[in-house]
């Protein structure tokens, strides 16, 4: 039996709660050699969605690990902590998989100094109806520019557990760390990549992460591509000068936007 552990920051995501752990469900339900334990972390709901979680009718084994976080980040830092399973995967509380995600996972598996990522990161936006409709699809980033950038929106995921404990011993057990406010993504990427971890996307061509465009980072993002930059240059160890160059642009592009 394959054990995966869900890490599943929440704050007042009554609305799309029920669809993230729905889909979540679905995709286990698909295979039997599959168990999955959704580890939650609460930043202090007010509004339904510790009831939604708690009232969740399925074999899904749903956990509320912590509660009062004060970000998502440390929500999933305290979740990782607490998971068991072989493999553990982040996903966003207004976010959500297809149902054939864990295929690779089953059926193909991959390196414990791996990170797998899905084959498209699909990202929705909501109509004058109020109905999601697929803005963009996108795939992880390949070759010489996996480097300096991270796929979006930095969930969905999967990694061997084991060795992801042991790259968090020096960054006192948290997955995530207090240097940056808005590009914390990027510095985890790029110290996994240091470390020695690889990417490796799954080759079941229609495994997607379903996401909504906006949230923190589009709102803050002059903010974020500045860090981002400096998470790069400081941390890739070849080709400084085009990495400067490649955010330049992106943060005139942003400005000129504005």
């Amino acid at each position: 039996m394959i054990e995966l552990d869900i890490l599943l920051p929440t704050l007042n995501s009554e609305n799309t709660i029920l669809k993230t752990l729905e889909s979540i469900n679905r995709a286990q339900n698909k295979y039997k050699n599959l168990k999955v334990v959704v580890l939650v972390s609460d930043g202090g709901s007010l509004d339904n969605t510790k009831n939604i979680v708690n009232n969740f009718n399925s074999n899904l084994d749903i956990r509320i690990v912590s509660e009062c976080d004060s970000s998502p980040e440390e929500g999933l830092s305290k979740a990782f902590i607490a998971s068991k399973g072989e493999y553990v995967m982040p996903i966003g509380a207004d976010d959500f998989i297809s149902q054939d995600y864990f295929q690779d996972l089953v059926d193909v598996g991959f390196l414990s100094n791996q990170i797998l990522l899905p084959a498209n990161f699909c990202i929705l936006r909501k109509n004058i109806d109020g109905e999601m409709v697929l803005r963009q699809k996108r795939s992880p980033r390949k070759g010489l520019m996996l480097r300096y950038t991270i796929p979006l929106p930095g969930f969905g995921w999967i990694a061997n557990t084991s060795k992801l404990k042991h790259f968090i011993g020096p960054r006192n057990q948290m997955l995530f760390t207090n240097k940056y406010k808005y590009a914390t993504d990027n510095e985890l990427f790029f110290d996994l990549r240091n470390s020695g971890f690889s990417y490796k996307t799954m080759k079941n061509n229609h495994s997607s992460y379903y996401f909504l465009e906006g949230g923190r980072s589009r709102a803050n993002g002059t903010h974020l591509f500045k860090e981002a930059c400096e998470i790069a240059c400081k941390s890739s160890k070849w080709f400084t000068l085009d990495i400067k160059f490649i955010y330049f642009l992106w943060l005139f592009w942003i400005k000129i936007r504005k």
